[in-house]
């Protein structure tokens, strides 16, 4: 059943006449004054859209420039997991260049872990070298 224009329901507080509609949006919604079927939004209440986090966002613009360049999802063969590696864009680099902070600096900073820079101090903690200090020279 379909609520008249003027009514409203506990789904959709807010229902409106379809003429005060006034969204840039729904330009096409607000040019049939008389449409037969509903168009999104026709009744005042917004359309529902799908709401992707800024993490989400990234994961398909990581997507979409591996697929430009015509890189697969994933690879096995080790010389062409090291070109998409060192190819990648800045975005994805920076991610996987993302170093632990010691507890001190998790309380200071409130977070984590961050990117690696030049110039930061760093200790090795896994590998042959595990224990040393220094600073990164280059990343």
């Amino acid at each position: 059943m379909r609520a008249t224009a003027g009514t409203s329901s506990p789904n959709c507080p807010s229902r409106e006449p379809l003429a005060t509609i006034a969204s840039p949006t729904l330009s096409v919604a607000s040019a049939c004054k008389n449409a037969t079927t509903p168009l999104p939004g026709a009744y005042g209440h917004p359309v529902q859209r799908e709401v992707h986090s800024p993490r989400r966002r990234q994961d398909r613009r990581i997507q979409r420039a591996r697929r430009r360049r015509g890189i697969r999802r994933d690879f096995r063969a080790r010389p062409k997991s090291r070109e998409a590696h060192f190819s990648a864009p800045s975005f994805v680099r920076r991610q996987i260049i993302l170093s632990a902070l010691f507890k001190e600096l998790r309380q200071k900073y409130n977070a984590r872990s961050t990117p690696i820079r030049k110039y930061d101090e760093v200790r090795i903690v896994r590998a042959t070298l595990k224990g040393c200090e220094g600073k990164a020279t280059r990343v």
